[in-house]
């Protein structure tokens, strides 16, 4: 498949803009992105954050399994390597901050966007009715 160049994109609206940034940052890091054009950028920033989430996601099960089989046993616990965490925080943050970028890039362009558009045609709702001639 062939990516369009950022020329050849529709331009953004800035309520899709914003929309995308929302899913961005505060759902998806990568979606938002993935699905304003930004396709390649969207995939590395998704890849980032769920290395991130399963790191830190595994790094918790580990830990409450070691927890819980200590109980049982009477035993201490084992470790966990603490990079299991470190770098899932450090792998999601780089996601995260990467589709910022793209975030504050999608709202400018939307902007630059709204200044080259054309004005709306007025609305038919505003137009007077002209009233047919009487029989």
């Amino acid at each position: 498949m062939i990516n369009p160049s950022a020329s050849a994109r529709p331009p953004l609206s800035a309520v899709r803009a914003w929309a995308f940034v929302g899913i961005n940052l505060l759902a998806t890091p990568g979606l938002g992105s993935y699905w304003g054009g930004r396709r390649m950028a969207g995939r590395g920033q998704m890849l980032f954050s769920v290395i991130g989430f399963f790191l830190i996601v595994g790094w918790i099960f580990k830990f409450s399994y070691n927890v819980s089989m200590a109980e049982i046993d009477g035993n201490d616990a084992a470790t966990v390597p603490a990079w299991w965490w470190e770098g899932g925080l450090l792998a999601f943050g780089i996601g995260w901050v990467w589709s910022l970028i793209s975030s504050v890039g999608m709202v400018m362009e939307s902007f630059q966007a709204a200044k080259t558009r054309p004005p709306a045609p007025p609305k038919l709702s505003t137009v007077t009715k002209p009233v047919p001639p009487k029989l």
